[in-house]
């Protein structure tokens, strides 16, 4: 090697020293501001249609601290097709009865264990005495943050892998109408989870989601940060307790639904059979009789030819039991035994649960 590829790869050396010296240095700043790295142990992965799923493969913890029992490590099992449950063949057994639940976070099943969620409790249900081969199989494809787009972009691109029966869309009427923001995750996944451990990964992300995030959004639209932050004002929460009944419904109409139209379009066509199971919300089930949007949205979805089922009125009669006492965001263990007794109910009514 001559004397100038030595003083290039020296340099090069130099500079990349120079690199880890100032994010070395950038983490202990980080630190010492207070952005902690993240403590749990839940890693997510980017998905190419799907934006980002769960980490196929884990045995970990996921949720809040439970100040009534102090549980701060719920355990949680990740299959390798990134739902929560055990491995299953992907290949359906002769006879199989293959219902697959999509969902947000109420049902994956957040703040309750893997056998406790509704989807595995509605699984105990049909099975009965049944053995597994050649009875019916209930999987769990819910996903904490997802909305009606995701349900969509399911019914889109993992029918033909999955092959169910019956797909079954958890309906959250909390926050379900949201559109989601974020990009799809372009950092690898290896890389994207050592950042997750950092202060620094931290610090860049709240900055994004604080202010970037709301000038590239602002353009795009081509309104100011002032006109943005008013919008983001009126729909903070995006929860029937914070938002009008008029508001809801122009979610609901111009987002929700026609994202629930398009997955009917796909099951058609795969000649798999859809059905809307409408997850109340807390609020919801405060009052004697739900609110106006819940039976507009109803006969929206019946008029659309989604069939619903309900399970407002057994959880409504459980009360502050059916959620979890430390966050009334998501059911209980009772709570979710309620919603899967309902829907085996309405499976049976409609003829999809056998």
């Amino acid at each position: 090697m001559g004397p100038r590829p030595r003083r290039l790869v020296r340099k090069l050396g130099l500079s990349l020293a120079s690199v880890a010296v100032f994010l070395g240095a950038a983490e202990l700043i980080c630190r010492a501001a207070g952005y902690a790295p993240r403590s749990d142990s839940f890693r997510w992965m980017a998905h190419p249609q799907l934006q980002a799923v769960p980490m196929p493969d884990q045995r970990t913890w996921f949720g809040r601290e439970d100040p009534a029992t102090g549980q701060t490590r719920l355990p949680i099992t990740i299959n390798r097709y990134s739902q929560r449950g055990p491995d299953y063949p992907l290949e359906k057994s002769t006879g199989e009865h293959r219902i697959v639940v999509v969902g947000d976070s109420l049902t994956m099943g957040q703040g309750v264990r893997d056998v406790e969620g509704y989807p595995a409790v509605l699984g105990q249900l049909l099975a009965g005495d049944a053995a597994d081969e050649g009875g019916p199989r209930v999987v769990n494809a819910g996903v904490n943050g997802w909305a009606t787009w995701h349900y969509m972009r399911w019914a889109q691109t993992q029918l033909g892998r999955f092959r169910p029966d019956v797909l079954v869309v958890g309906l959250y009427l909390g926050n379900d109408m949201v559109v989601p923001r974020n990009a799809p995750l372009a950092i690898p996944v290896p890389l994207e989870n050592t950042l997750r451990g950092s202060a620094l990964y931290r610090f860049l992300v709240e900055t994004y989601r604080a202010s970037l995030w709301k000038r590239v959004e602002a353009a795009r639209r081509d309104l100011s940060v002032e006109e943005l932050d008013a919008e983001l004002e009126r729909y903070k929460g995006l929860a029937e307790s914070e938002l009008s009944d008029d508001d809801q419904r122009v979610l609901w109409e111009q987002h929700a639904l026609p994202h629930l139209e398009a997955a009917r379009d796909a099951c058609d066509e795969a000649g798999v059979a859809l059905a809307v199971l409408l997850l109340p919300s807390y609020p919801m089930v405060l009052t004697e009789a739900p609110p106006p949007v819940y039976g507009f949205l109803r006969e929206r979805l019946e008029a659309a030819g989604l069939p619903t089922i309900e399970c407002i009125e057994p959880v409504r009669s459980a009360g502050d039991a059916a959620w979890l006492s430390y966050d009334v965001g998501h059911l209980s263990v009772l709570g979710n035994r309620l919603v899967a007794e309902a829907l085996r109910d309405g499976l049976e009514r409609l003829e999809l649960a056998r």
